[in-house]
């Protein structure tokens, strides 16, 4: 038997089977199928996925937002039909602006309106309060006999109105005083009617002069006889007639008629007081009520012991009302005993010598010593400088032991190298031109976020008898 070859398969065109188109959100795919022309085996079999075509929204509707309410915008997908809302935030409140303020009287307070900007909204709000009256007084006016009167009352001077009402208060009348006036040797009598409120007054009720009716006498005031004068009688004359009706005459000197003036003395702590009369006319005196002697009225005292520089006393008694006391003084100590203390000096801190009396603990600070400014040092170390600390040395003192550094130089300053900018890409970061230390850290880099993909969406193109066609697909147009 003599075997023949295989022909081998002969690949077909490959065909597409089990295609699932994508749509908005998923995504879809197909088998790319390759047969044998002959045998009509299956050669081979690539499954392919079909990205997502995703949703194309366009502008449906809008309303737009208040100061204080959100607007939205509606869209709808113009492949897949599927609709959504976004929201435009409002402002969250009005810009107002004053239009109108209505003054505040004695009952409403002041009114302020506003009017929105933006929308034209308004309100109107009441400001403070009401101006409330301004109080007058409207003086009472008091009855008279004949006038009526009225009582206090008040209006508001700003607005005119009556606060307090003022009632009327009637005529009172007149209250009629008699005054009997009765006739004398020369005059008529009479009676006077006179009103003890308004003084209006009449006469009537006439009476005939009375010749032995002397009702008018004047009086000449007499001389009382003293201890060294004679004196006079009192001397009567009718004031209506001039007729003396009783005549002055002397009276002799009475020796008992003296005119004393008291001179009172007061008792003391140690002598006795008394009362002194004495004549104004004669000098006659004589001495009575006498006071016994008042005693001290004591205060004690406390001693106190004299110090460095001032005197001191024993325990005392004084008089309240006179200047009597037991108080002797006890000299001072002689000045400050003074207990010298020196404090040497510190590297950072001046040394002194403090004195302090050991008496009286007064003290005083002289005899300042300059620090000693670490100046006896050990050196530990060198560090370099950099570009922000300059050179310096590590030292120790050998006083105090504090260890500190010794600057020998400046900063050497950045050595900048420069860096051009960077434009951010769909998928990659950029940056703006920045500086860099070749010695250092130091950078002024500011990192660009990468942009995104810009998505445009192609539509599929079917093949032709002698081009390619594609099915729809999503491309970048940056």
């Amino acid at each position: 038997m003599q075997y023949v070859d295989a022909l081998g398969h002969t690949p077909e065109d490959a065909v597409e089977e089990d295609r699932v188109d994508a749509d908005c959100e998923n995504e879809g795919y197909y088998d790319s199928v390759v047969y044998c022309s002959v045998c009509n085996t299956e050669i081979s079999r690539e499954h392919h996925t079909l990205t997502a075509i995703g949703h194309d929204y366009k502008e449906i509707g809008r309303t737009e937002p208040t100061c204080v309410e959100d607007g939205y915008v509606d869209y709808k997908c113009a492949n897949c039909g599927q609709t959504k809302q976004e929201t435009i935030f409002c402002v969250g409140h009005h810009d107002y602006e004053i239009i109108g303020i209505d003054t505040p009287t004695c009952d409403t307070a002041e009114n302020v309106t506003y009017k929105c900007k933006v929308c034209g909204y308004s309100i109107t709000e009441a400001v403070g309060e009401p101006l409330a009256h301004v109080e007058v007084i409207d003086d009472a006016v008091a009855p008279t006999c004949t006038e009526a009167g009225h009582t206090e009352g008040k209006h508001c001077s700003v607005c005119g109105a009556i606060l307090v009402a003022q009632d009327d208060v009637p005529a009172l009348g007149h209250d009629y005083i008699d005054n009997v006036v009765a006739p004398t040797c020369s005059s008529q009598g009479y009676t006077t009617h006179t009103c003890s409120r308004c003084n209006d007054s009449y006469t009537d009720s006439y009476v005939a002069p009375d010749p032995l009716s002397h009702r008018s006498v004047i009086t000449k005031e007499g001389v009382k006889a003293t201890c060294n004068s004679k004196g006079l009688t009192n001397e009567l004359t009718c004031g209506d007639c001039g007729k003396i009706l009783v005549a002055q005459r002397e009276t002799p000197i009475d020796p008992d008629n003296h005119d004393y003036i008291a001179v009172v003395t007061d008792p003391t702590c140690t002598e006795q007081g008394y009362t002194t009369h004495t004549c104004t006319r004669c000098n006659d005196e004589y001495v009575d009520t006498y006071v016994v002697a008042l005693d001290h009225d004591i205060t004690h005292h406390d001693a106190k012991d004299p110090t460095c520089t001032e005197i001191g006393w024993g325990a005392y008694d004084t008089c309240t009302r006179c200047d009597y006391t037991t108080y002797v003084e006890i000299p001072s100590l002689g000045g400050h005993d003074y207990v010298s203390v020196v404090t040497d000096p510190t590297c950072t801190e001046e040394g002194y010598t403090t004195h302090t009396c050991s008496r009286c603990t007064d003290t005083y600070v002289d005899t300042y010593v300059e620090p000693l400014n670490h100046n006896t040092r050990e050196t530990l170390g060198h560090v370099e400088a950099t570009c922000t600390e300059g050179e310096y040395f590590v030292e120790k003192c050998l006083l105090c032991e504090i260890v500190m550094r010794n600057y020998v130089g400046d900063p050497l300053g950045h050595d900048e190298v420069e860096h051009e900018a960077q434009d951010p890409t769909c998928t990659e970061i950029g940056w703006d031109a920045y500086v860099t230390c070749s010695r250092c850290d130091y950078t002024t880099y500011v990192e660009k976020a990468a942009l995104d993909h810009d998505l445009q969406n192609v539509e599929a193109k079917a093949p032709t008898c002698t081009e390619i066609g594609w099915d729809a697909y999503v491309t970048c147009s940056r």
